[in-house]
């Protein structure tokens, strides 16, 4: 179900994984081990979809996910690819059980067996690390995903959890593949169907171990609507969204209130400006005196000859022009010949 062929993977030209080559079944569980810093951790990321190779490919069902555009690595995610990462991620200021509702109503089995059942009112803000580890994995769970991705899902837990753990994890390998990052190998070696060990970015060994599985029913998975998660936010955090709405409408009033007055404020002087200009004559006097040191003018491929004092003809016709003038003109062009010009 899952291959990797020819895989590599480097930061910043530091090569983490080298010509990866894997054939992984579509049920069991795969232990991956190593030392810190040999690629366990990269390369559950590159089979989740979270990080892209630098060279070769990754088939799911004999489709290349290296190549996935945003609308099918999202369907990846969501249907076939469950995780439970280091950091939990969980909803802090939900309960357990509202956590755990955004993905399925079916629930209370998985968490007798991660031994939290009696928390599932509590808030995940007040629970242990080892504690939210159950949670992390008790979601990822109810996904009811093909492939569950685990980073460490027994790094927080003690001996007890985490083998109430890993015996819940063998359970689901019996319907899906289920790969374990792990630094315990006892638990590798009494769980795992495969232990897969990296060593400087390579495979060192792939070893069967065993072909022990026990049967879990879990119920379908709900389809999550958007809106319900926006709805837990809002009502789990009243008064910060109460503020912020309060604050995102005093910007837009106070926007709108500078806006009105500098419109305002613009169309004062406009017609400050109207009134005033309009009560300034328009003066043509008879003499004027061309300032410029030539006497020469080149204009449109035309030479035009000007007089260094130029008197203007005030005659019967431009004053007659001038009273032709509309008032609501910008400006009006008459023209006239001086001295044959």
């Amino acid at each position: 179900m899952l291959k990797l062929k020819h895989v590599f993977k480097d930061y910043n030209n530091n090569m983490v994984l080298k010509d990866i080559n894997l054939n992984l079944p579509s049920k069991g569980l795969i232990s991956i081990v190593g030392v810190s810093g040999s690629g366990k951790s990269t390369l559950l990321n590159l089979v989740g979809g979270l990080d892209k190779v630098t060279k070769g490919n990754i088939y799911f069902n004999n489709k290349n996910i290296t190549n996935l555009n945003t609308k099918e690595l999202n369907w990846y995610h969501n249907k076939c690819v469950g995780f439970v990462f280091q950091s939990y991620n969980l909803i802090d200021y939900l309960s357990i059980n509202d956590n755990l509702s955004l993905i399925n109503n079916n629930f209370d089995y998985i968490l007798k067996k991660l031994d939290i059942y009696n928390l599932k009112d509590k808030k995940v803000s007040l629970l242990s690390g080892g504690e939210k580890q159950r949670v992390a994995i008790a979601r990822a769970i109810l996904k009811n995903p093909k492939i569950l991705l685990c980073d460490e899902p027994t790094g927080a837990l003690d001996t007890s959890s985490s083998i109430k753990t890993m015996e819940l994890l063998k359970e689901l390998s019996n319907r899906m593949l289920v790969i374990v990052v792990t630094h315990n190998m006892d638990l590798a070696n009494t769980y795992s169907d495969y232990i897969i060990e990296i060593k400087d970015g390579k495979i060192n060994s792939n070893i069967k171990v065993s072909d022990d599985n026990n049967k879990l029913i879990i119920g379908k998975p709900k389809k999550t609507k958007i809106y319900k998660i926006a709805s837990y936010h809002l009502k789990h955090k009243r008064k910060r969204n109460l503020l912020i709405s309060i604050s995102f409408a005093i910007g837009l009033i106070a926007l709108g209130l500078v806006l009105s007055i500098n419109i305002g404020f613009k169309n004062s002087i406009t017609k400050e400006e109207k009134n005033s200009l309009a009560k300034y004559p328009i003066t043509i006097s008879k003499y004027s005196t061309y300032l410029e040191d030539n006497s020469i003018k080149q204009e449109e491929n035309q030479i035009y000859a000007y007089d260094i004092n130029h008197i203007n003809i005030i005659d019967k016709t431009i004053v007659n022009n001038l009273e032709d003038i509309n008032n609501n003109l910008s400006y009006k062009i008459f023209k006239y010949n001086i001295n044959n010009r």
